[in-house]
Protein backbone atom coordinates (compact mmCIF):
# COMPACT_ATOMS: atom_id res chain seq x y z
CA UNK A 1 0.00 0.00 0.00
CA UNK A 2 1.11 3.55 -1.18
CA UNK A 3 1.07 7.12 0.81
CA UNK A 4 0.51 9.95 -0.12
CA UNK A 5 2.17 12.44 1.73
CA UNK A 6 0.07 16.20 1.70
CA UNK A 7 2.58 19.13 3.03
CA UNK A 8 0.78 21.26 5.48
CA UNK A 9 0.74 24.51 3.30
CA UNK A 10 -1.90 22.28 1.05
CA UNK A 11 -4.47 23.04 4.11
CA UNK A 12 -4.77 26.55 2.80
CA UNK A 13 -5.39 25.20 -0.69
CA UNK A 14 -8.78 22.89 0.33
CA UNK A 15 -9.84 26.00 2.67
CA UNK A 16 -9.85 27.70 -0.15
CA UNK A 17 -11.34 25.20 -2.16
CA UNK A 18 -13.87 24.95 0.20
CA UNK A 19 -14.57 28.12 0.79
CA UNK A 20 -15.35 28.93 -3.43
CA UNK A 21 -17.91 26.53 -2.71
CA UNK A 22 -19.42 28.82 -0.54
CA UNK A 23 -19.25 31.47 -2.97
CA UNK A 24 -20.61 29.86 -5.75
CA UNK A 25 -23.65 28.71 -3.74
CA UNK A 26 -24.29 31.93 -2.45
CA UNK A 27 -24.40 33.38 -6.42
CA UNK A 28 -26.57 30.62 -6.71
CA UNK A 29 -29.51 32.10 -4.39
CA UNK A 30 -28.59 35.21 -5.31
CA UNK A 31 -30.22 34.64 -8.85
CA UNK A 32 -33.75 33.79 -8.45
CA UNK A 33 -34.51 36.51 -5.83
CA UNK A 34 -33.47 39.11 -7.84
CA UNK A 35 -35.97 37.53 -10.96
CA UNK A 36 -38.57 37.30 -8.17
CA UNK A 37 -38.00 40.79 -6.99
CA UNK A 38 -37.47 42.25 -10.65
CA UNK A 39 -41.05 40.35 -11.43
CA UNK A 40 -39.47 38.25 -13.83
CA UNK A 41 -41.34 34.61 -14.16
CA UNK A 42 -39.28 31.60 -13.79
CA UNK A 43 -36.66 30.85 -16.97
CA UNK A 44 -38.42 29.04 -19.41
CA UNK A 45 -36.10 26.99 -21.76
CA UNK A 46 -37.41 26.13 -24.69
CA UNK A 47 -41.11 26.20 -24.63
CA UNK A 48 -44.15 28.90 -23.66
CA UNK A 49 -47.18 28.99 -21.03
CA UNK A 50 -49.59 27.09 -21.69
CA UNK A 51 -48.24 24.24 -24.13
CA UNK A 52 -49.04 20.48 -23.46
CA UNK A 53 -47.75 18.44 -20.16
CA UNK A 54 -44.90 16.75 -22.43
CA UNK A 55 -43.48 19.58 -22.85
CA UNK A 56 -43.47 21.22 -19.46
CA UNK A 57 -42.13 17.69 -18.28
CA UNK A 58 -39.70 18.12 -20.83
CA UNK A 59 -38.59 21.35 -19.41
CA UNK A 60 -39.17 20.58 -15.64
CA UNK A 61 -36.42 17.98 -16.57
CA UNK A 62 -33.78 20.29 -18.30
CA UNK A 63 -34.33 22.59 -15.21
CA UNK A 64 -33.78 20.39 -11.96
CA UNK A 65 -30.83 18.55 -14.62
CA UNK A 66 -29.04 22.32 -15.03
CA UNK A 67 -29.62 22.44 -11.30
CA UNK A 68 -27.71 19.08 -10.28
CA UNK A 69 -24.92 20.55 -12.77
CA UNK A 70 -24.70 23.91 -11.10
CA UNK A 71 -23.98 22.47 -7.88
CA UNK A 72 -21.96 19.46 -8.76
CA UNK A 73 -18.37 20.72 -9.10
CA UNK A 74 -19.08 22.50 -5.65
CA UNK A 75 -20.22 19.02 -4.53
CA UNK A 76 -16.97 17.19 -5.79
CA UNK A 77 -14.42 19.96 -4.44
CA UNK A 78 -16.08 19.71 -0.28
CA UNK A 79 -16.34 16.51 -0.36
CA UNK A 80 -12.66 15.55 -1.59
CA UNK A 81 -11.59 18.30 0.46
CA UNK A 82 -13.50 17.28 3.68
CA UNK A 83 -12.58 13.73 2.94
CA UNK A 84 -8.90 14.26 3.23
CA UNK A 85 -9.45 14.90 7.53
CA UNK A 86 -13.08 13.27 7.64
CA UNK A 87 -13.47 10.49 5.18
CA UNK A 88 -16.57 8.51 6.84
CA UNK A 89 -18.53 11.24 7.43
CA UNK A 90 -17.70 13.03 4.31
CA UNK A 91 -18.99 10.23 2.85
CA UNK A 92 -21.79 9.69 4.49
CA UNK A 93 -22.48 13.94 3.65
CA UNK A 94 -21.99 12.97 -0.17
CA UNK A 95 -24.70 9.83 0.27
CA UNK A 96 -26.86 12.35 1.96
CA UNK A 97 -26.59 15.15 -0.64
CA UNK A 98 -26.54 12.12 -3.75
CA UNK A 99 -29.82 11.02 -2.42
CA UNK A 100 -31.27 14.97 -1.54
CA UNK A 101 -30.21 15.85 -5.43
CA UNK A 102 -32.28 12.54 -6.67
CA UNK A 103 -35.17 13.37 -4.78
CA UNK A 104 -35.30 16.94 -6.40
CA UNK A 105 -34.82 15.80 -9.95
CA UNK A 106 -37.70 13.69 -9.38
CA UNK A 107 -39.63 16.03 -7.83
CA UNK A 108 -39.09 19.21 -9.89
CA UNK A 109 -39.58 16.52 -13.40
CA UNK A 110 -43.17 15.59 -11.98
CA UNK A 111 -44.00 19.03 -9.98
CA UNK A 112 -42.42 21.52 -12.02
CA UNK A 113 -40.74 24.43 -9.58
CA UNK A 114 -43.17 25.49 -7.29
CA UNK A 115 -44.27 22.04 -5.80
CA UNK A 116 -40.29 20.80 -4.89
CA UNK A 117 -41.06 19.41 -1.72
CA UNK A 118 -43.90 17.38 -2.40
CA UNK A 119 -43.52 13.80 -2.30
CA UNK A 120 -40.15 12.33 -2.96
CA UNK A 121 -38.73 16.39 -3.31
CA UNK A 122 -38.78 16.61 0.58
CA UNK A 123 -35.30 14.74 0.02
CA UNK A 124 -34.11 17.82 -1.30
CA UNK A 125 -33.35 18.90 2.73
CA UNK A 126 -30.51 15.96 2.48
CA UNK A 127 -28.64 17.55 -0.31
CA UNK A 128 -29.00 21.01 1.25
CA UNK A 129 -27.93 20.14 4.71
CA UNK A 130 -25.18 18.02 3.27
CA UNK A 131 -24.04 20.44 0.90
CA UNK A 132 -23.33 23.21 3.77
CA UNK A 133 -22.44 20.41 6.10
CA UNK A 134 -19.50 19.79 3.27
CA UNK A 135 -18.47 22.77 2.67
CA UNK A 136 -18.12 24.00 6.49
CA UNK A 137 -16.30 20.53 6.47
CA UNK A 138 -13.78 21.29 4.04
CA UNK A 139 -12.73 24.88 4.91
CA UNK A 140 -12.55 23.09 8.20
CA UNK A 141 -10.28 20.27 7.08
CA UNK A 142 -8.09 22.82 5.01
CA UNK A 143 -7.21 24.95 7.73
CA UNK A 144 -6.85 21.43 10.14
CA UNK A 145 -3.82 20.21 7.44
CA UNK A 146 -2.22 23.51 7.24
CA UNK A 147 -2.04 23.54 11.21
CA UNK A 148 -4.53 26.41 12.02
CA UNK A 149 -6.90 24.26 13.89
Amino acid sequence: MSTLSIPSDFGYVVAVAGASALVVTAQAYAVPALRKAAGLQHPLFCIEPGQDPKKIKYMNAVRAHSRILETYPGFLVTLLATGLTFPKEAALLGIAYLIGVCGYAASYRANGFGKIFQGVGLLHVFDVVAGFALQGGSVFSGLRIAGVV
